[in-house]
């Protein structure tokens, strides 16, 4: 048997492992890992360490460069009038009242999950993964769109909301697990293929400190997990690999919804599979919220109607790029 066997031999660490554990052969196991190399964890405890080795600069831009539209030209929410013009009761009231008029029960549910989204405590994540899908499915992301990149979507195959998808992670060796709160899927017509990703969702409950880098780590080992799994299904149809993918990300951050543009190339990925820091950055783009006051918006993401619209409205453009 070679030294090196054990470093080669597969192994799965879930999501819940206490402590990530260090790829080296067993005659480095007394060894000092380097600081600057990747170690085998979960994608659900990535931090912004990972960013860092994995060479990621997140980039803020305007709504031109992400969008290729002006601020102004930013489409109309497709929800009820009733969604984008209540006032929603936050801090909660005893009876709330958000309208003279009756509400929907879909209406009902995005105010009853909005509140529940901006509640601090230990079930804030789970109820912003709700008011995700509830959001993206009143705007109708899970609608049929036959396009150039979907040109095969019908009403047979209609695009799927999930919640805890799980995406395998082949980091330094070893195959470890990724968890999506939320993803957007597009089942496959063929046999052999899986379904493609078209949006990885992450929910961040609020924190005083703002930060949401470690958010991102993990949006993007989302991000390079679904490129492995799309890689490997074309692989098994005997079909060519591809060098790089576009994927679309909203990080929720409370009821603030952040976009993404990550690009993620077989040479990240390779330099992921093999503990080593890739030479070249990757650039991932972050957009700036068209907000008059940006920097209160995540503590009240989508209370004020007028913060409503407009981070619906950003929603409603991702629809289009999907």
């Amino acid at each position: 048997m070679s030294l090196v066997e054990p470093y080669l031999r597969p192994a799965y660490i879930s999501s819940r492992s206490p402590q990530p554990r260090l790829l080296y052969p067993a005659f480095m196991a007394h060894a000092t890992p380097p600081i600057d190399c990747l170690t085998v964890k979960s994608g659900s405890a990535w931090t912004d360490a990972e960013l860092n080795l994995c060479n990621v600069n997140v980039v803020d831009v305007d709504v031109s460069t992400f969008f290729g539209i002006w601020a102004r030209d930013l489409p109309a929410p497709s929800v009820s009038p009733a969604i984008l013009n209540t006032k929603a009761a936050y801090p909660r009231k005893p009876h709330p009242l958000h309208t003279q008029t009756a509400l929907t029960n879909e209406e009902r549910m995005f105010f009853k999950y909005l509140e529940e989204a901006m509640e601090p405590g230990e079930n804030q994540t789970s109820a912003i993964a709700d008011f995700t899908v509830h959001v993206l499915q009143l705007l109708g992301f899970t609608e049929t769109k036959p396009s150039k990149q979907h040109p095969k979507e019908s009403g047979q195959y209609r695009r799927v909301l999930r919640k805890d998808h799980d995406l395998p992670l082949f980091m330094c060796g070893r195959t470890v697990h990724t968890t999506a709160d939320t993803c957007l899927l597009f089942p496959s017509t063929e046999a052999h293929l899986g379904d493609t990703v078209l949006l990885l969702g992450k929910a961040a409950p609020l924190l005083p400190s703002g930060d949401v880098s470690s958010a991102e780590a993990q949006l993007l080992a989302q991000a390079i997990g679904a490129f492995q799994c799309y890689n490997r299904d074309r692989r098994r149809a005997r079909l060519a690999p591809v060098d790089k993918q576009i994927f679309l990300g909203l990080i929720m951050r409370g009821t603030t919804p952040i976009l993404y543009k990550l690009e993620i190339s077989v040479d990240l990925v390779e330099c992921v599979q093999s503990s080593q820091k890739p030479p070249r950055a990757t650039k991932v783009l972050r957009l700036s919220l068209p907000l008059e006051h940006p920097e209160t918006v995540e503590m009240e993401g989508m209370i004020p109607v007028g913060n409503r619209r407009i981070l619906l409205g950003c929603l409603e453009a991702l629809k289009g790029m999907i």
